[in-house]
């Protein structure tokens, strides 16, 4: 599945209380608990393994993975059973044991589950929060003012914008980072809530494989291309002020020197293509 899909419903009370929606300007694409909604999941993958390979009632149940939980509970988590061994009935024929164990085991599902959320927080809202930001700045350099230098008042303006340019710039950097290191950053994240490292590996790959790569690999590239065109469009504003004048149309100047007035418009089509595409690929990350 699609890891920006939303296909489970989260609790109603979810670990943190991140449930409402990020909106990137007109162009809603993540709920906050969307990526989330993947982890939980897991969680009850865990919960169904557990309880697929429990025996059958009135055989002898094995004591759970030492690895599953610990004495100590994760700050906010469900405390967890204080041993394996609590959790076996005192007669394995026992009506009264099988159903203890059974809801020990549940509990100690439940807990691990709380904690698999736990980690996903660390990492997953840090990169929402980071996106909704990049979109964001990317939707005011979108705006058909930014392309009509008849718009801009000043050179002063121009290097205001060159400034949230490089904004912009930093904004796509840490996105880039955060996606670059999610894999190492969940995984760290499981295993500082005493999840062992061959099932943080393990749940690691399921939720880091559910991520659209081609997509965002595909956005990384051309949110480079389209800061790169912006800012040789600002430098053609700076460096040919004064050259242009309002045509009559909106948004589209008149040039006396047909090269400048070719100039702009090669960097004005690019732009608005790749402005284009990265509305496209945000809307598959919904999808």
């Amino acid at each position: 599945r699609n890891f920006f899909q939303k296909p489970f419903r989260v609790p109603a009370k979810p670990i943190i209380a991140v449930s409402k929606s990020i909106t990137f300007s007109r162009h809603p694409v993540y709920d906050c608990a969307r990526p989330f909604a993947l982890l939980f999941l897991a969680g009850l993958v865990c919960h169904s393994a557990s309880a697929q390979s429990s025996p059958p009632t009135g055989a002898a149940k094995p004591a759970p993975s030492a690895t599953a939980t610990t004495n100590a509970a994760a700050p906010g988590a469900v405390n967890a059973p204080a041993s394996p061994a609590a959790i076996r009935p005192a007669s394995a024929n026992s009506p009264q044991g099988d159903a203890d164990t059974q809801k020990r085991f549940a509990a100690m599902s439940e807990d691990l589950k709380q904690r698999i959320a736990y980690a996903s927080n660390k990492v997953m809202i840090p990169l929402v929060q980071a996106e909704s930001k990049l979109y964001n700045r990317f939707t005011y350099f979108e705006k058909p003012e930014r392309l009509d230098p008849t718009t801009f008042g000043s050179k002063g303006e121009v290097a205001a914008w060159k400034d949230s340019l490089k904004e912009l710039r930093g904004n796509e950097e840490l996105v880039e980072k955060l996606y670059a290191n999610v894999s190492d950053d969940f995984e760290n994240a499981l295993i500082a809530q005493r999840i062992s490292g061959q099932l943080a590996t393990s749940i690691k790959k399921q939720v880091v494989n559910t991520i659209p790569w081609d997509v965002v690999q595909k956005k990384e590239k051309l949110v480079s291309e389209f800061i790169e065109n912006h800012g040789k469009l600002l430098n053609f504003y700076e460096t040919n002020w004064g050259t242009w004048k309002a045509s009559g149309r909106a948004g589209v100047p008149a040039f006396e020197n047909a090269k400048l007035a070719d100039t702009y418009q090669q960097l004005r089509d690019k732009i608005t293509v790749s402005g284009q595409q990265i509305v496209q690929l945000y809307a598959k990350l919904r999808e």
